[in-house]
């Protein structure tokens, strides 16, 4: 016969990676670029740095005097090169969370739409919608810089909206019920719909002392020391209940005497309280 069933490793194998994933890795990897290229692209422009450091000293409670000359340019490539570093490191971070999601990792998935939406506003990473989609499109600046800053801002944008599509929820939810059983967790996993015990992950650190033991437990090779052989207690009971009594004497503790060393124990009449006796005789 030409048709075979299919194998079990077939039936078992992972679903096929859908195409938002793989839409939102590249639409990850383009926001992490443009967020470096949005801060490089400032070096062309040191004049509008500089008027927006002297603007923002002139609204400071207690501005600088003399903010003028060389002072206003070392503040401008300071500005410049803490903006480029920042930049550098919030996209390392985009592109290895982004990773881990292309590879199906759950956590990675609800960690990546946290940085394209709401995390920056804690983290003040300068990343996301808020901070380039919506601040470059109100911004004041230059078309290539603004350009640059908003294309990053649609990018954050897809990556999100990718992330929730229903395609992408029922891939990642199948992801984390074929995730391979590993010991030694904090938190113990719950049973797949119609799985084997060998499914279910162990009780992990904090499992373990929470979670209500179970009255069944799945038969093993190796022997379980903190398991009560219930059928041997009774035998041995009984086979202590039905020896030969011990006697009293037997049971009575042996008195252990005292060693004296030789002339510790001063003989009967010795003493200094004698002597004087004898002598008031005399």
């Amino acid at each position: 016969m030409t048709d075979a069933a299919p194998t079990t490793a077939d039936a078992d194998a992972a679903p096929a990676r859908p195409r938002p994933v793989e839409w939102a890795w590249w639409a990850t990897v383009a926001w992490a670029g443009l967020t470096v290229i949005s801060s490089a692209v400032l070096y062309f422009y040191r004049p509008f740095i500089r008027q927006a450091l002297i603007d923002a000293n002139a609204k400071a409670d207690a501005p600088k005097a003399n903010y003028t000359g060389s002072v206003v340019d070392d503040d401008a490539g300071s500005a410049l090169a803490t903006g480029l570093v920042a930049s550098i490191l919030s996209a390392v971070i985009v592109l290895m969370v982004g990773y881990f999601m292309f590879k199906g990792r759950v956590w990675a998935r609800w960690l990546l739409l946290g940085l394209a939406t709401v995390l920056p506003l804690v983290l003040r990473l300068g990343v996301g919608v808020v901070f380039q989609l919506i601040a470059g499109v109100l911004l004041d600046a230059p078309a290539v810089y603004k350009t640059v800053v908003i294309a990053a801002g649609l990018c954050a944008l897809a990556v999100a909206v990718l992330l929730v599509l229903p395609e992408t929820t029922r891939w990642f939810a199948g992801r984390r019920r074929e995730r391979p059983v590993r010991r030694g967790g904090v938190f113990p996993r719950p049973a797949t719909a119609g799985g084997s015990a060998a499914s279910t992950r162990p009780p992990g650190l904090l499992g373990g002392l929470f979670a209500r033991r179970s009255a069944t437990r799945p038969v093993t090779d190796v022997p379980d020391r903190g398991t009560i052989d219930y059928a041997a207690a009774e035998v041995t009971d009984s086979a202590v209940a039905t020896a030969a009594p011990v006697s009293t004497a037997a049971r009575r503790p042996v008195a252990r005497r005292s060693a004296t060393r030789p002339g510790s124990v001063k003989p009967k009449g010795s003493g200094s309280g004698t002597g004087r006796s004898k002598s008031r005789r005399g």
